[in-house]
């Protein structure tokens, strides 16, 4: 089965200057997709705003920064992963991409594929931190 890693840059909300990870990665699948099509359906015929369901990214030092409540946010026109800092008022969120950005990634890249979407840093340091973190998942 086909799986492309989409690494994302990360935004802290609701708390400036808080300590965050940067970098978050989430492994897309066709089965994803579907999912994320049949949401959008579900806001499409009940004219919703915006579908949260518990499911997430995988974030830079994840224990280091606390975060429970993993959701993908699915509007209309704009998907993303959001997660929430333990004993803060704080969130992180990756950068947001269309449904169809999802699609189309998926579609253009290679089994194994790395896919950065990311603002205001450097695509090569968030590819190398997916790197040696998937590579300590593996050990």
């Amino acid at each position: 089965m086909k799986q492309v890693t989409f690494v994302f840059t990360v935004n802290a909300v609701g708390a400036e200057g808080l300590d965050h990870p940067r970098f978050a990665y989430f492994q897309v699948t066709q089965s994803f997709l579907d999912r994320l099509d049949e949401i959008c359906g579900v806001l499409k015929d009940y004219n919703l705003s915006e579908a949260r369901e518990y499911s997430g990214a995988e974030y830079e030092n994840e224990d280091e920064f606390r975060l429970d409540s993993h959701e993908l946010v699915v509007t209309p026109s704009n998907t993303w992963f959001r997660a929430t800092i333990k004993h803060t008022d704080a969130d992180v969120e990756t950068r947001g991409i269309s449904p169809s950005q999802f699609d189309d990634a998926f579609e253009k890249s290679e089994d194994d594929a790395i896919v950065f979407f990311g603002d205001d840093c450097d695509k090569e340091e968030a590819v190398d931190w997916y790197r040696e973190a998937f590579a300590e998942l593996d050990t």
